[in-house]
């Protein structure tokens, strides 16, 4: 599998969506509760981007070590902007930079498809939780979403995420057979209606969207193309959209 973005070449413009904002992890929350007065925490945030979550943590965990990782450099520059007392780590997914047993939470958002080798990420994972830690994966389900509207318009994004996204059996599969315990599978789907007319302003800042830097410029301005016909048609359309995160989560055995 090829990179599928460049983020150094975007990462100036990454938080522009508001999207990107985050809340306080309500996995590490749920964590929290289920093991109150065990010290201080270390959690890590593989794939952390530009830090947005682990910022948002740090108001409710003001004790625990908490360590971001990526592998874009231009990334990390804006999440030091952000928070110096959070520690900021260049590498790979697949080959942690770390002891075994060196975390008590880890969580990989949104991130799991730019991994070559997803497998060493789950076994690396495992390895540098302490036992009784925990593994929280979300990441978008394509094969749960066929409505969303960026696979309406840019099919050709369609057909590269599911090259890309593990089926959802074989990513529950692959974290029981690394021995994760307690392995639980949760589909969070979400449908809405969206004007097009704000859904078109998006599309149109592409390297908001990885799924519409990912394709042949041919094929993104074929979709574009499309979005301004139905515009034409219709300026007030509004579509009916939707989406479907995956959530899978782990623990260590004790």
């Amino acid at each position: 599998m090829s990179q599928r973005v460049n983020y150094d070449a975007i990462a100036d413009a990454y938080d522009a969506h508001p999207f990107r904002k985050k809340e306080v992890d309500p996995d590490l929350l749920a964590f929290l509760k289920e093991r109150p007065g065990t010290g201080p925490l270390s959690i890590l945030d593989i794939g952390c981007g530009t830090g947005n979550q682990l910022v948002a943590d740090r108001a409710h965990t003001p004790s625990a070590r908490l360590i971001g990782l990526d592998r874009f450099r231009g990334m990390l520059r804006q999440a030091q902007k952000k928070s110096r007392d959070i520690r900021w780590i260049q590498g790979d997914g697949a080959s942690l930079p770390f002891k075994d047993e060196s975390f008590d939470f880890a969580t990989s958002q949104y991130s799991f498809h730019h991994v070559q080798d997803r497998r060493s990420l789950i076994s690396e994972v495992f390895r540098a939780l302490r036992p009784g830690g925990r593994f929280v994966l979300l990441n978008i389900s394509p094969r749960d979403m066929p409505g969303w509207l960026i696979y309406r318009f840019f099919p050709a994004a369609w057909e590269k995420d599911l090259q890309d996204f593990l089926p959802k059996e074989e990513l529950q599969s692959l974290l029981q057979k690394t021995g994760f315990a307690n392995v639980r599978m949760e589909l969070l789907p979400r449908a809405s209606e969206r004007p097009l007319q704000a859904f078109a302003e998006n599309a149109r800042q592409r390297v908001h969207t990885s799924q519409l830097v990912t394709i042949s410029d041919e094929d993104y301005h074929a979709g574009l193309a499309q979005i301004e016909r139905v515009l034409k048609e219709n300026a007030a359309a509004v579509l009916p959209d939707e989406a479907c995160v995956i959530k899978i989560s782990g623990d260590r055995p004790a």
